[in-house]
């Protein structure tokens, strides 16, 4: 169980108020996919295929995970729909991923 000071509360309080930052993506998939060209097509095909088997293993990890959220044991249920609204953008962001490496896999961009 976590707990937090007082300090600690207040200081997280004004930090929910502050702007969010953008969203950013860092991957190096996008960097190998821009420079692929130095390489061969097997190369970039390999990186596309590797990716899709990570993406689709951590989707089955996050279902899991999510099942354990809503266990009768779990102890944060008041914050259900908290987790549902990040879940949500997790699964989508997966989802979309997932797609654009079937679609790139699959282009005739790569020649």
């Amino acid at each position: 169980m976590y707990s937090i000071t007082p300090a600690g509360r207040a200081a997280l309080y004004d930090w929910l108020g502050d702007e969010p930052t953008p969203c950013a993506m860092e991957w190096d998939l996008i960097v190998k996919v821009f420079f692929a060209e130095q390489g061969t097509k097997e190369q970039l095909l390999d990186n596309l295929r590797r990716t899709a088997e990570s993406f689709h293993a951590l989707t089955e990890t996050a279902i899991a995970d999510t099942d354990q959220l809503f266990a009768a044991d779990y102890p944060y249920p008041h914050r259900h729909h908290l987790f549902a609204l990040i879940a949500k953008l997790d699964f989508d962001v997966c989802a979309s991923i997932e797609k654009w490496l079937e679609w790139a896999a699959r282009s005739r961009q790569l020649g």
